[in-house]
């Protein structure tokens, strides 16, 4: 069953219930926020794939089906999380080309989303799947000048975990 129509932008809407009515495609308009984009959205067995224009926004999904990312932004008030969106927007036209005051590298292939409104900071946590594909990990409100530990160890965790079983998938 295939959906169109225009949100002005929930991640409820975006996130959830579309995936958890079964459907197989939705097409949803955003034109809330600067990068006015069509995103086509599918469901794979380890998350959501967004496909645009050239790279792929993976949000990652553990094996009981949570996503971590969609949690973050899911939290956030609805302008917060739409800062955060755009941020999104932003970095899967650009990819690997994205730079400060966008995107950072941290260490060991995790790179960071960066995106602020008022006096806040978010981070989300990604890397760089394959050619074409970036996996979003994990997002935080960033509240010191460095990256919580704990969380690059959280993000460095969940790609070993994507990746693991996106090759054990390969195999069998």
């Amino acid at each position: 069953m295939i959906l169109f129509y225009r949100v002005k932008f929930t991640c409820q809407d975006i996130f959830v219930d579309n995936f958890a009515k079964g459907q197989e495609q939705t097409y949803v308009d955003i034109s809330s926020f600067s990068y006015k984009t069509h995103f086509r959205l599918t469901t794979q067995r380890y998350g959501c794939i967004y496909l645009f224009m050239k790279w792929q926004v993976i949000f990652y999904r553990n094996i009981s089906g949570q996503c971590p990312t969609e949690k973050f932004i899911n939290g956030l008030p609805y302008d917060d999380a739409e800062e955060i969106v755009a941020a999104i927007a932003a970095l899967r036209e650009l990819g690997n080309k994205a730079r400060r005051p966008l995107a950072d590298y941290l260490e060991d292939g995790i790179y960071e989303l960066r995106a602020r409104r008022l006096q806040r900071r978010f981070r989300v946590l990604y890397t760089f799947v394959g050619k074409e594909a970036i996996l979003l990990l994990t997002g935080f409100v960033k509240k010191s000048k460095a990256v919580p530990a704990k969380t690059l160890r959280k993000a460095k965790t969940l790609k070993r975990d994507y990746l693991e079983r996106m090759k054990g998938d390969n195999n069998g």
